[in-house]
């Protein structure tokens, strides 16, 4: 209850006020007992209960009335109250009803009488939203727009604005069973017929969606065709018959159009649910299904069609899956791809993406987000493979001596994400058959086209320049991983550990490739979000052979295989940053592989600590399912077991996580190895104890360094390293005849092996932070 408001109404409808006041209150809006004080004179307040009560009251006043101020409030009916007619003829009388206050407090808004039936706390509870909702009409309102706005404020829900079908169906419900609803119907019994109409209005037609598969049916399939094509109304009768015809038949398009776009925007489960009726309804009815697709013009393979309806097409899934089947094909197929424009292709992709209604279903109707995504992708991956062959460097012999463009821009920028692009369409493929097994067959080959060449580039530039940078003939060279503690770590630990409270975290995913991090990263960026700051991305380069037995030590040591001889990865670590005089070094828990072991590796006080995680290696040689799939396992791994170690790392840590090497799809047949000490399954280089190369192995399929070269070992009479190129693999006579097959390898040349990610994590308050 606003006193305030009340005292100043009274105020201004009586500027000199007598002793006596009385105030008509029939809505029971006053205070019944207490002070008013009117013009800094208190009134004390005298409620007519009763007349027995009243003349007790009055009494003692009847012959005082100069020296004592008081106010009668009385609810009754003028003929009511006669006996306090003589109190009333000597006093200000004064009526208060909620349209006067609400007039009074609210400059030039009238209202209507129709407000004065609200009651006592229901004015005063609502006061305030009567008000917001009265100031969105302007001018005079007419009473049915007082009824609105009094219903509004008390069901605080929005009368004023057309009443959508949806919305009236739950007033309905709420009307049946609503026990605030019941309350007000037995105060306001006006107020709750009126809302009965209003809801009645809104909801004959809507109400028997869903309840009435006929118009159900009706109402989709008109509202579907009449976004794509004109005199739809000529097809539906063949569609669904005369007898549904003859009965919904002249409902508006405009109504149809209405029904629909209120049942998306205020109940799209139900709008789902619906939609899948008529689909399957039709998919009953080959005929039926014939006539809607022929009419829509997406049967008959016209790209015009199909990428008008695409575009369009924000509710069906059948016609609209084979829309993007034929627009896919086309794109792949090159004697027509052009016929697809990337404006269309834009227009189509904001439908899929943002628009269609069943980008919100998750029951895996039709496979129709996974068509969704795989045709994203496959623009995609068309872009960018265009992208690639407009550059420069695809035709340019530049790119043989330019080791930085490979490291930073070719491999991590583009080949990386073709070849994983490449993948999770085809493992979309398998799904929903965007493309036809020739085409995927074109696009597979393709992406092996580009690696080939690309990788026999990359090979010829290893092959020259590798020893040149390996003696430090040719300076300065790439950031090789036995640089990594010289040339990465120090300088980033030196600025950023200044405490002894801080540590620098070493984590290497042994055999993590580009695309891998690229696929993890966002689970990293997440993990570390709000404590650590990604500094920067380093693209390294492994040494040869790319394989953890040789590059992971080195990264260790920061030395050439051939200048180190434990194998204990603590060992060579301590013995490089003492090198460096690198001060209060201890390192601890490099392979924790239970998780006490971890969770005490990760609180012992130490400035630098190491640890090797070995999943994705292990993945490598044991999987022969695609990157989407290997890398998929990887990241529930990573989730259940990684994740909670990286938590627990410190805001004010130095983190760097990076890899040893990659690894390389194998092709063919393996190459026998020449003897039985270098027949690991499925290697990916071999150490020849003669210059001589051994006549089963074609020197076209590899690179050869001598050993002093490439500062390999040479103690076991090893003269010379042979490394793969492409996809070739050296095997064993025995591994060759059980006919196992494993998928990937490594230890030789391409850029999937040797080109690397070190990720930089630092401090969130002194570096720039990488969002995700």
């Amino acid at each position: 209850m606003d006193i305030d408001l009340i005292q100043s109404y009274i105020a201004f409808k009586s500027p000199s006020p007598r002793p006596l006041l009385v105030l008509i209150d029939r809505s029971q809006i006053l205070p019944i007992d207490g002070i008013l004080n009117i013009l800094d004179r208190n009134f004390l307040i005298v409620p007519y209960e009763n007349d027995l009560q009243i003349r007790d009251v009055l009494e003692k006043y009847k012959d005082n009335m100069q020296d004592k101020r008081f106010c009668i409030v009385t609810s009754k009916e003028n003929d009511e109250n006669l006996c306090i007619a003589d109190y009333i003829a000597r006093s200000n009388l004064i009526e208060i009803t909620p349209q006067n206050l609400l007039e009074f407090s609210q400059n030039g808004f009238n209202w209507l009488d129709n407000v004065n039936q609200l009651q006592g706390a229901d004015f005063w509870d609502n006061i305030d939203r009567l008000k917001k909702f009265r100031e969105s009409i302007s001018g005079r309102i007419s009473s049915a727009e007082c009824n609105s706005i009094i219903l509004s404020a008390l069901l605080n829900f929005d009368l004023l604005k057309p009443l959508l079908p949806t919305s009236a169906i739950e007033l309905q419900r709420k009307i049946d069973r609503d026990e605030r609803i019941a309350e007000l119907r037995k105060k306001y019994p006006k107020l709750i017929e009126f809302l009965e109409q209003k809801v009645h209005e809104a909801i004959p037609l809507m109400a028997k969606i869903g309840t009435d598969e006929e118009l159900t049916k009706f109402i989709w399939l008109a509202y579907s065709l009449s976004q794509h094509t004109e005199n739809y109304e000529i097809l539906l009768p063949r569609i669904l018959g005369d007898d549904i015809w003859q009965k919904y038949g002249e409902i508006p398009q405009d109504r149809a159009k209405e029904i629909c776009e209120q049942l998306i925007e205020s109940d799209s489960d139900r709008a789902l649910e619906q939609i899948k009726l008529v689909e399957e309804w039709l998919g009953q009815d080959e005929e039926k299904m014939r006539l809607f697709k022929g009419w829509l013009g997406v049967s008959s393979g016209n790209i015009a069609k199909a990428v008008e309806y695409s575009v369009k097409e924000r509710c069906f899934c059948v016609p609209l899956k084979d829309s993007l089947r034929t627009i896919a094909r086309a794109m792949v197929s090159s004697s027509v791809s052009m016929a697809v424009t990337p404006q269309m292709k834009d227009e189509i992709l904001k439908n899929i993406t943002k628009r269609h209604l069943f980008l919100q279903d998750d029951t895996g109707y039709m496979r129709i987000k996974d068509t969704f995504d795989e045709f994203f992708l496959l623009c995609e991956f068309l872009n960018l493979a265009s992208e690639i062959k407009k550059k420069e460097w695809w035709n340019s012999r530049n790119r043989l001596d330019n080791i930085d463009l490979w490291i930073q821009d070719i491999y991590p920028k583009y080949i990386s994400k073709l070849e994983f692009l490449r993948d999770r369409i085809e493992t979309l493929n398998f799904k929903c058959e965007l493309l036809l097994p020739a085409l995927m067959q074109k696009l597979i080959d393709e992406v092996r086209q580009i690696l080939a060449n690309l990788n026999e580039s990359f090979t010829d530039l290893i092959q020259k320049h590798y020893p040149l940078w390996v003696t430090e003939i040719e300076k300065p060279r790439p950031v090789l991983t036995v640089d990594f503690i010289s040339k990465v770590f120090l300088p980033l630990y030196n600025r950023y550990i200044k405490n002894d409270d801080q540590s620098a975290y070493i984590i290497i995913f042994d055999g993590m490739r580009w695309d891998e991090w690229d696929f993890l990263k966002p689970s990293i960026l997440q993990t570390f979000h709000g404590k650590l700051a990604m500094e920067d991305v380093i693209p390294m380069l492994s040494i040869l052979p790319s394989t953890t037995e040789w590059a992971r030590n080195a990264i260790f040591a920061g030395k050439f295989p051939r200048d180190f001889h434990s194998t204990d990865e603590s060992e060579l670590l301590e013995s490089a940053l003492n090198s460096y005089q690198v001060a209060k070094v201890q390192i601890s828990g490099e392979f924790p592989g239970q998780r006490d072991n971890m969770m005490r590796f990760l609180e012992e006080k130490a400035q630098i600590k190491a640890v090797v995680f070995s999943l994705i290696d292990i993945k490598i040689h044991s999987t022969m399912q695609n990157l989407v799939t290997l890398y998929e396992e990887v990241q529930v791994n990573f989730n259940n077991t990684i994740q909670p170690y990286l938590q627990k790392i410190p805001s004010n840590s130095l983190v760097f996580i990076l890899s040893d090497h990659g690894f390389v799809e194998l092709a063919g047949k393996g190459i026998i190895a020449p003897d039985r000490s270098q027949a690991d399954p499925h290697r990916r280089y071999i150490g020849l104890r003669s210059f001589t190369t051994p006549d089963n192995i074609n020197s076209a399929d590899f690179v050869f360094f001598s050993s002093e070269n490439i500062h390999m070992p040479s103690d076991e009479g090893i003269l010379k390293y042979g490394f793969a190129k492409q996809g070739k693999f050296i095997t064993s006579l025995r591994e060759q005849e059980s006919g196992r097959i494993v998928r990937y390898a490594h230890g030789g040349i391409s850029m999937q092996e040797m080109i690397i990610p070190c990720a930089v994590f630092v401090p969130r308050n002194e570096g720039q932070l990488t969002m995700f």
